[in-house]
């Protein structure tokens, strides 16, 4: 867009210079000097202000350019943002999940099963309350696990 843009300033502007330095009528020839250069100053100062209004076209078209980009990135930024804590809560959501239903085992004393629940945890990022609710999830099926397997020990030595 900014390049045909300065495309179009640059063609108008040498259209219009060879427009003005071509043209020839039948009175410049037999003119004075001073209307030669009386000419060549008008030819000059529409040259200026030709190039004045391309640099100026060229500068809101690059400022638009510009705000367009500067918009584009900061919706691309929203948008991952939003990703990220989109991404996050569902992480955090199958995270509790998986705790509830280790949970659930410990409560129905499913111990294998509540331990394998809780390695589904691996690689999930906890928040502290989760880190603390499986920490003592784990607590309660060693300690349950540990006593139970004294107590199948213990049976085997009473009879």
């Amino acid at each position: 867009m900014k390049m045909n843009k300065l495309t179009l300033c640059t063609s108008i502007l040498a259209t219009a210079t060879l427009l003005v330095g071509c043209k020839e009528s039948s009175t410049e020839t037999t003119a004075p000097a001073a209307a030669h250069q009386t000419g060549a100053a008008d030819a000059a100062a529409s040259l200026k202000d030709a190039a004045h209004q391309a640099v100026d076209n060229v500068k809101q078209t690059a400022t638009a350019v510009a705000d367009q980009a500067k918009d584009a990135a900061s919706a691309a930024a929203t948008q991952a943002r939003q990703a990220v804590g989109d991404a996050a809560a569902a992480a955090n959501s199958q995270a509790q999940n998986l705790i509830n239903q280790a949970q659930s085992f410990v409560n129905e004393q499913k111990y294998q099963d509540a331990l394998n629940s809780l390695k589904g945890l691996a690689g999930l990022q906890l928040t502290a309350d989760q880190q603390k609710s499986v920490d003592a999830l784990k607590t309660t099926i060693n300690n349950a696990l540990g006593s139970d397997a004294v107590k199948s020990v213990e049976g085997l030595f009473k009879k």
